[in-house]
């Protein structure tokens, strides 16, 4: 028996504190936790949505950038504004998430870290369509990338999204009741029994928690890791079960890349709230960020390879431990675009009958109000929910009623109201053993 655990205790450990560890296994393995899946649609009405976020990338606001020279930030908007005139044939209403992967992929097109020959015709198209925008950058007396004038121009481009992205939501921290089905769990539950997986780069789950007095953490935690004016990220914080862990697979507008040296670079967050230039470190060393390393990941096409890289990586990692421990979720606001998260659902629902560490039956609750049973029969969006939804249970396009009549279809249930409209009471037998 030696080496062998059960929830991080051995046996030794049972033979020696008896009752004590044994009620640490039936608090454990407690039937009634759930793992919240939202994404934006959650925070609709509070902070903008795809739309309005892609109107603003396009026609952003000159001040929130800085750059030396008014000739820079028009070559930059008038080549995301190409992209979109050449994506909008394919996609119908090309989003701000269509437009960073196109600038992400052409970047690394140019610089040789994918020489995709799929890309070719793109790139060679992008090239001559786009020479009056990124001639900017190849100039004699612009040194970024001056000899790669494509690759300097979709990297800022990118840089250009993810700023509009942080300060259109940066100062979002007001979830008014749009959320308090989230609380209403944790409060039944317990913090211990009750987990977030977010999409979101907003922080309205959080102030939301701060409101009711319940304790989180989102991997960043100051008992774990702190250097003077900020708190590093480490994933040993997600290990307090005491704790509502909150998994942030897209990063949150409030990271920061930051170090004090060259060597130290690592991701941060200011619980200041003043700018991360102005923090230091224990020894007193200033921070400074980089500020191309943007903490939100987006991108249609670009988020599966972005999960092997970095903080996204040791989320993405977090995300897949969260699923191995919850047979129960409940979803909302996922528009189903995220092909990685989409093939770790669908491990979740369908590689086994049983839920391997419950022995239970997966169950996802969707929460979609029965008024918005169109956006699934709709022809506009049929073809993309199609291509999306491919690993729902096979039935859900035959007969969508089922679904809204909380009939079970394999793992996956509905029901008729948005999270903000829900109370634990109506949903409260998804916990039961079936």
């Amino acid at each position: 028996m030696k080496g062998i655990k059960y929830d991080g205790i051995t046996p030794e450990q049972l033979l020696k504190e008896g009752s004590g560890v044994t009620k640490r296994l039936i608090k454990n393995t407690n039937t009634q936790r759930v793992l919240f899946v939202l994404g934006s649609g959650v925070s609709s009405r509070i902070c903008p949505d795809v739309q309005e976020l892609t109107r603003t990338v396009l026609n952003p606001n000159p001040k929130w950038f800085g750059y030396d020279q008014d000739k820079e930030f028009r070559a930059i908007v008038d080549f995301l504004k190409a992209l979109e005139e050449h994506a909008r044939p394919t996609t119908g209403a090309c989003t701000y998430e269509d437009l960073f992967s196109m600038c992400d992929q052409l970047a690394k097109f140019e610089l040789g870290i994918i020489p995709d020959p799929a890309l070719r015709l793109f790139r060679d198209k992008i090239y001559e369509e786009s020479k009056s925008q990124w001639a900017f950058y190849a100039q004699e007396d612009k040194s970024y990338l001056q000899k790669l004038p494509l690759a300097a121009i979709s990297q800022k481009a990118q840089h250009a999204i993810h700023t509009v992205i942080r300060r259109a939501l940066i100062s979002k921290n007001d979830p008014g009741n749009q959320l308090n089905l989230i609380a209403e769990v944790i409060h039944k539950l317990g913090p211990g029994n009750v987990d977030i997986l977010t999409l979101n780069h907003d922080c309205l789950v959080e102030a939301l928690l701060d409101r009711q007095g319940i304790k989180w953490t989102d991997g960043f935690d100051s008992r774990i890791s702190q250097d003077g004016d900020v708190i590093n990220f480490d994933a040993q914080a997600f290990e307090h079960r005491s704790r509502v862990r909150i998994v942030k697979m897209h990063g949150g507008c409030d990271w920061h890349y930051a170090g004090t040296s060259i060597e130290n670079f690592r991701w941060v967050k200011n619980p200041t709230e003043s700018e991360i230039d102005l923090c230091s470190d224990a020894h007193g060393d200033q921070f400074r960020s980089i500020v191309e390393r943007a903490p939100t990941l987006t991108g249609t096409t670009t988020k599966a390879s972005a999960y092997t890289e970095g903080v996204h990586a040791e989320l993405y990692i977090e995300a897949k431990k969260l699923l191995t421990e919850h047979d129960r979720i409940i979803c909302s606001g996922y528009g189903w675009n995220d092909y990685g998260f989409n093939t770790m659902l669908a491990e979740w629902g369908k590689r086994q009958l049983w839920h391997e560490k419950t022995r239970r039956h997966p169950q996802l609750l969707l929460l979609h109000t029965e008024s918005k049973l169109g956006e699934f029969k709709h022809p506009k969006n049929h073809k993309h929910l199609r291509r999306n939804l491919w690993f729902w249970p096979l039935s859900w396009e035959e007969d969508l009623s089922l679904i809204w009549n909380e009939s079970y279809l394999d793992w996956f249930r509905c029901h008729k109201k948005w999270l903000s409209c829900t109370r634990f009471s109506e949903i409260e037998d998804l916990f039961s053993d079936q």
